[in-house]
């Protein structure tokens, strides 16, 4: 599940992975991420932490406190990379940085994003 309100980012993003064989889903906020979980629970959640409708990090806590959500890999996709917001992603356990420009030549594809 690729979660990004730019549209953009999130259709090209899912469009790279789907490319390389993965079934993915786009959601472009929070409330439809979580609407999506409670269809399928993903194995990996690609997550903007800016969202406008709920931050990525209360997005994330919802996911995990949902029937399998503990389970989930869930990767925060964002141009935040100061101290201070490495700091408060490590108060959340499992959530993993990927910086939003992605190089693409290191890419490692993840099933059923």
């Amino acid at each position: 599940l690729v979660v990004d309100d730019n549209r953009d980012s999130c259709t090209s993003l899912s469009a790279v992975l789907a490319a390389g064989g993965h079934d993915t889903r786009t959601a472009f906020s929070a409330s439809e991420a979580l609407a999506a979980a409670e269809t399928s629970m993903p194995d990996v959640v690609l997550l903007d932490i800016g969202l406008p409708d709920a931050d990525g990090y209360a997005t994330c806590r919802a996911l995990r406190a949902r029937r399998g959500g503990a389970e989930v890999l869930i990767v925060a996709i964002t141009g935040w990379g100061q101290s201070e917001d490495k700091e408060r992603r490590e108060l959340h356990h499992r959530l993993e940085l990927l910086q939003q420009q992605l190089e693409l030549k290191h890419r490692t594809f993840l099933p059923n994003v």
